[in-house]
């Protein structure tokens, strides 16, 4: 599959979960933007887990990518791990 380009993993460590609103051009109510950031641990249940968000979208998530967001409609933001995708985000 691939590691985890550099970075991201003091990303997560950093804000865990994060929901993006501060980076959003729109309001929680709408749709549009990063609703969620999947965490690594979740110690008090408000955000979903990569792993299990892994599990859900296996076979639906192309090999070499992870999802590692999504929006208010549930749309996936996905990290490539390989090649020439490696580090991008893809929507």
């Amino acid at each position: 599959m691939g590691s985890l380009p550099e970075g991201y993993g003091d990303f997560l460590r950093e804000g865990d979960g994060t929901r993006l609103t501060q980076f959003n051009s729109v309001t929680e109510s709408e749709f549009g933007g990063v609703r969620e950031v999947f965490s690594v641990a979740d110690p008090d249940g408000s955000s979903r887990k990569l792993r299990d968000v892994m599990k859900t979208y296996t076979g639906r998530v192309p090999t070499g990518f992870i999802p590692i967001a999504d929006d208010q409609a549930g749309n996936l933001y996905c990290l490539g791990l390989t090649g020439p995708d490696r580090g991008k985000v893809y929507f």
